[in-house]
């Protein structure tokens, strides 16, 4: 599978969104490629004449979400037809994942109450629950500019993530989550974040 048809984190870990993915390899010269693609139910069968150099390049139909298997011969002028080769499985997914939740940390959130995301820690901690080895991508916005964070759900569906230094001020913060594939989620629903480090003055005396 070519890396540009491998969607998401990694390219090269099969799983895309792209539903038409480019296949290539080599074969001699003037050989014909035979690409055989299937999910267990149907099976389609593209070719490709290698021409002036030995890659051979092919972009299949449209594939429906699932697995599919490949595998690859080729067969020269006098008809005699390759091994297969070892086959490979791809896995397109264009299914957009739920939103993630969000909720900061109650070690993070200090003062009278632990509920009110008002707080004197300038590197708060998030945390919440996605699907299974999402990639999270918090964004955490001030009004001017925005700050985004990333880190990986566990397997177990949840993540956590503490920001790096943020100086004193309100903030409105959501999360999206990424799948294997590189669908992308709706935002979370925006969570308000107040940091506020500053010392209170002295007291009068009595």
């Amino acid at each position: 599978l070519m890396s540009s048809s491998d969607t998401g984190n990694s390219a090269t870990d099969n799983i895309t969104t792209d539903t038409t993915p480019t296949f290539t390899g080599t074969a001699p010269d003037g050989h014909f490629v035979f690409l055989s693609i299937g999910n267990g139910s149907t099976t389609s069968v593209y070719t490709y004449t290698t021409t002036a150099g030995l890659n051979w390049y092919i972009t299949t139909n449209s594939l429906t979400n699932g697995s599919w298997t490949a595998t690859v011969t080729h067969a020269d002028t006098a008809g005699n037809v390759s091994s297969a080769s070892t086959a490979t499985i791809v896995v397109t997914d264009t299914v957009t994942g739920s939103a993630p939740t969000i909720d900061l940390d109650v070690s993070s959130d200090t003062g009278t109450s632990s509920t009110d995301n008002v707080t004197s820690d300038t590197t708060p901690t998030w945390n919440g629950s996605s699907d299974a080895d999402a990639y999270i991508v918090l964004s955490i916005a001030d009004g001017v500019s925005t700050s985004v964070f990333t880190t990986t759900a566990t397997s177990g569906g949840t993540w956590t993530l503490t920001t790096t230094a943020l100086v004193a001020g309100s903030y409105t913060v959501s999360a999206v989550q990424v799948d294997s594939a590189g669908n992308t989620s709706a935002s979370s629903t925006a969570t308000s974040i107040v940091i506020d480090n500053s010392t209170p003055s002295t007291p009068l005396s009595a």
